[in-house]
């Protein structure tokens, strides 16, 4: 399997977002949603002979003021895991 990291750094108003997410449908799409289709579509292919299983875990999450949120579960304040993880390692 292969590990991919879509990463966007950058001060206020800069463009991260649009860059990132763009607009939904169409041509403005960010890069998110375009590496998302495409995994999708080559999952598609390479299961298409029925000989192949491919599975893809995703993650979606924002790092904003030193506080990780997961995009993908609403007010999941993954800092606080994070911190008893590290706190669970001494």
């Amino acid at each position: 399997g292969e590990k991919v990291c879509l990463f966007s750094y950058g001060q206020c108003g800069s463009g991260k977002t649009f860059t990132m997410i763009g607009e939904v449908g169409g041509e403005g799409e960010g890069i998110l949603f375009r590496a998302v289709k495409k995994l999708f579509l080559t999952k598609a292919y390479i299961e298409s002979n029925g000989k192949l299983v491919a599975d893809i875990y995703l993650e979606f999450v924002e790092i904003h003021n030193d506080k990780v949120n997961d995009l993908l579960v609403p007010n999941l304040d993954l800092s606080q895991q994070a911190s008893q993880r590290e706190s669970n390692k001494t």
